[in-house]
């Protein structure tokens, strides 16, 4: 049998078709109707070639040019920030010290209080508290006697020059300088420091109540000075208490007064406490008494020291 190879010209011709994009092929595949293939297939290409473009080129970016400065920067460090500072609380003023008033009644006894149990700032501030209503009371002469007795409790150099310049005022009352004058030796006894001074005062004080009327009341002045003297007695006692802590002694303080006011005699009867007798008897040769009408006289001042006790009896 006779097997007839064919001929290239028998042959079926294969040509080859270029490659057609999935999405083509795809399409094509599912039979679409002829009549619509070329719209899809123009259309999926228009797609793809738009797919397949390059994006366009981002605009140029603008860079601005910094002019350097014509004059150099200068950095000046800011100041520090201020914190205000809370102001601090007033302190509550001392119960001692807030009785201390002008129109106080036991003003004297208040400052004994304080001149016993009051450490030192607290008897400072007393006195400069007793300055101060010392000028609030100027005009009264009966309300500044009982000041000058206060100061005389709370003692010391300061109110001893103050009383002495108020008993060297002339505008002032007689009376009213003398009870200064006997409460500056009462605040500051035995200070020879001021002797010239004291002795100064105390000519004048009795050349201008020699002209004045005289007191007839003898007895009631020598109280009063006994008692604006107290103070003085008791800083006394606290010297001598330094070498003998147990003093006691109760003796009489003896006074001769001439028709001035003026003390002539100063003597404390014998007792074994010699050093308190002294400094006793200076205190009362240093004081003045208002002239009385009787004329010259003695005046007998009983005194009992003690731990716990001083007083005029």
């Amino acid at each position: 049998m006779r097997q007839i190879m064919p001929t290239s010209s028998h042959l079926p011709r294969f040509e080859k078709r270029p490659s057609k994009p999935a999405a083509i092929a795809s399409y094509e595949k599912w039979g679409d109707p002829p009549g619509m293939r070329k719209p899809a297939w123009l259309l999926i290409m228009t797609l793809l070639g738009c797919a397949s473009s390059a994006p366009p080129p981002a605009p140029p970016i603008e860079t601005a040019t910094v002019e350097p400065p014509s004059r150099p920067i200068t950095i000046v460090d800011a100041p520090p920030p201020v914190i205000a500072e809370r102001p601090e609380p007033t302190p509550a003023e001392n119960p001692a010290l807030a009785r201390l008033r002008a129109d106080s009644a036991s003003l004297r006894q208040d400052a004994k209080e304080i001149a016993k149990n009051e450490p030192p700032e607290v008897r400072a501030a007393a006195a400069q508290k007793l300055v101060a209503i010392a000028k609030e009371v100027d005009s009264s002469d009966e309300r500044s006697a009982s000041v000058y007795d206060a100061m005389a409790e709370i003692g010391g150099e300061g109110l001893a020059d103050f009383l002495f310049s108020e008993a060297e005022r002339e505008s002032l009352s007689t009376g009213r300088r003398r009870a200064a004058f006997v409460a500056a030796e009462s605040a500051q006894p035995g200070d020879d420091s001021r002797t010239q001074r004291r002795s100064k005062i105390a000519a004048d004080l009795i050349a201008v109540a020699a002209k004045e009327p005289k007191s007839k009341d003898g007895t009631a002045e020598a109280a009063a000075v006994a008692t604006r003297l107290t103070p003085g007695f008791r800083r006394c006692y606290d010297r001598s208490r330094a070498a003998e802590p147990n003093l006691e002694a109760t003796f009489t303080l003896n006074l001769n007064v001439d028709a001035r006011g003026a003390v002539t005699r100063s003597k404390a009867e014998a007792t074994p406490a010699k050093e308190l007798a002294r400094c006793v008897e200076a205190i009362g040769k240093n004081v003045l008494f208002a002239p009385l009408a009787s004329g010259p006289t003695s005046v007998g001042i009983p005194i009992a020291f003690g731990p716990k006790v001083i007083r005029t009896l």
